[in-house]
């Protein structure tokens, strides 16, 4: 990158020097080479994947080297440049590309940079939105629709939703059908329920089911029922696995019950059992017992054995133990342990432990994958907190260490710190990051940072994303903001920006809206809207903000004006 000073000494030189000069402070400062490798950086962090057309080299690269220079993209250092692109391949705009940055294709009409990206300045780019010229020459050159719909999508996720329509636009006319969808939702977010409308028409008159069900969901909250149901059911003709539950759904609440289950039964021929067994939920949370178990025995019948489940709750909130039982015996004979743990878990929470720990047993004998974890806390609930530990170990000796990761947070809970601080080691110990990070969680509530810290950084050096948070969020909150800021930096340069967003929403909940503000935008610059969003609810009040989620930025970050 040039400097500000080198900036304006090349613009002066240029400027001022004859034909002859200026070919040779192109070729002395390398800009074309300059201005094709950042364009091409941009290109591919914002989601161009194939090769790159030398058209779309040339436009980027001359509106990034405006952008960068501060000159308008007519001023004549630019133009050079963008001519220099073009003539370097020796051919005239749309032909043969350039060599210009490495590897390039085989391709004599565009080119491919195979190999990565320089890191530093990669990162260096992380928080750059590149100005407007660029996304129009996208719009422009991009060849595939796959193309133009990742870079609309980059567009979108950095709220330059007036660049993002325009692509997704593009996009959907070339074929794309996801970016006809992602255009509906564009506009139905930023408040044109009449476009977003017309728009999931056409999605849905292209045969995307999808669609078709979002219209049904919209004519659902419109009141109009029947509309919605005709909707779902063609959406199921296009390929909605979930459409026809709820066409059941619909039928169920508005008093058909022979309607819903006729169309459960739909399913149910052509191999989808769940809108039976859901439409039996629905009824046994009604209260009607009788109808539910007829609906779980016909799913049942059809080969769904997790029915069995239903028919085995049924049974023990009746009181016949036996019946339920005699239904999780079924489904392990079936290869399917997960209704006996169900029953098991029912009468565990309602503190049935002796009649919960055999059918654990049961469960784990057909290899059921919990049963460590279950026992050991069965056992701690009894008062056997050796025997519970003892499971806990030999579980972590095999290497399942959720059972002492779990133990260790039933010992924290009843202040039993010392004993769960070695159980977390253990979990630790087997490979498990998340206890790390508990342990880091239960000593900083103990007032000791350095070992909550030390804690945070192994899990984090274990793979464990969510504990990079945590020791941004203790210099946060220990009264050091700068150094918080400088992690969650760091981890959106290497792509992560979970962490901006929550330091951007503890700084507004602390009281300093400025700079809760700041972070919010520097992390949508980096391609996370959700700090945005939520500052935008929280201050819904402010026409301000709801212009913001309308209109979007334009890509100096001001609010954009209104487009559509």
């Amino acid at each position: 990158m040039f400097s500000s000073a080198e900036q304006q000494r090349i613009i002066a030189e240029y400027e001022n020097a004859s034909r002859e000069e200026k070919d040779s402070i192109l070729r002395r400062e390398g800009l074309a080479q300059h201005a094709a490798l950042i364009a091409t950086l941009d290109l591919r962090r914002l989601g161009h994947s194939s090769p790159i057309p030398i058209a779309l080299l040339a436009d980027t690269a001359a509106a990034l080297l405006a952008d960068e220079f501060q000159v308008g993209d007519d001023h004549q250092l630019i133009k050079a440049v963008s001519g220099a692109i073009y003539e370097h391949a020796d051919q005239q705009p749309d032909s043969h590309a350039p060599a210009l940055v490495p590897a390039p294709s085989t391709s004599t009409t565009s080119y491919h940079a195979g190999d990565r990206p320089d890191e530093k300045i990669l990162r260096a780019r992380c928080y750059y939105v590149p100005p407007a010229g660029f996304w129009e020459a996208v719009s422009r050159h991009a060849q595939t629709a796959e193309d133009l719909h990742a870079i609309g999508r980059s567009a979108a996720s950095r709220l330059r939703l007036r660049h993002a329509d325009q692509l997704y636009r593009r996009a959907g006319n070339a074929g794309r059908a996801e970016a006809r969808w992602d255009l509906a939702q564009l506009r139905e977010e930023a408040g044109d329920l009449d476009g977003a409308k017309n728009l999931y028409l056409e999605a849905a008159t292209a045969g995307s089911p999808q669609a078709l069900s979002h219209l049904a969901e919209l004519r659902e909250k419109a009141g109009d029922v029947d509309g919605a149901k005709n909707l779902y059911l063609q959406a199921a003709d296009a390929g909605d696995e979930d459409a026809l539950w709820e066409v059941a759904r619909l039928h169920e609440e508005t008093g058909d019950p022979d309607g819903a289950e006729q169309v459960a039964q739909r399913a149910a021929d052509s191999g989808d059992v769940g809108p039976l067994s859901s439409l039996a939920w629905m009824r046994e949370s009604a209260g009607d017992d009788e109808n539910a178990e007829r609906l779980y025995r016909r799913a049942l019948d059809t080969g769904h054995t997790y029915a069995l489940w239903g028919l085995a709750r049924l049974r023990e909130k009746a009181d016949d133990r036996a019946g339920a039982e005699q239904f999780a015996r079924q489904a392990l004979r079936s290869g399917n342990s997960a209704v006996m743990r169900e029953l098991a878990i029912f009468r565990e929470d309602a503190s049935d432990l002796d009649g919960a720990e055999p059918l654990y047993r049961q469960a784990g004998d057909a290899g059921d994958p919990y049963t460590s974890f279950d026992l050991s806390r069965i056992r701690e609930k009894a008062g056997d907190p050796d025997g519970a530990e003892t499971i806990a170990r030999q579980a972590a000796e095999s290497g399942d260490s959720d059972p002492s990761w779990h133990l260790a947070r039933m010992r924290e809970l009843a202040d039993n710190y010392a004993s769960a601080k070695e159980l977390y080691l253990l979990a630790g110990k087997a490979g498990n990051s998340e206890a790390m990070r508990s342990l880091a969680w239960m000593l900083e509530k103990q007032g000791d940072l350095a070992g909550a810290e030390q804690y945070n950084h192994q899990a984090k050096d274990a793979g464990n994303l969510d504990a990079i948070w945590d020791p941004a969020r203790l210099r946060e909150e220990s009264g050091d903001p700068d150094e918080a800021e400088n992690i969650a930096r760091q981890a959106a340069e290497s792509g992560d920006t979970s962490i901006l967003w929550p330091l951007a929403t503890l700084r507004e909940e602390r009281g300093d809206p400025d700079d809760a503000e700041r972070l919010a935008f520097l992390a949508t610059d980096a391609g996370d809207t959700r700090a945005l969003r939520e500052l935008a609810e929280i201050r819904h009040k402010d026409p301000r903000w709801e212009k913001l989620l309308q209109f979007g930025l334009d890509p100096d970050g001001r609010l954009s004006d209104p487009w559509w």
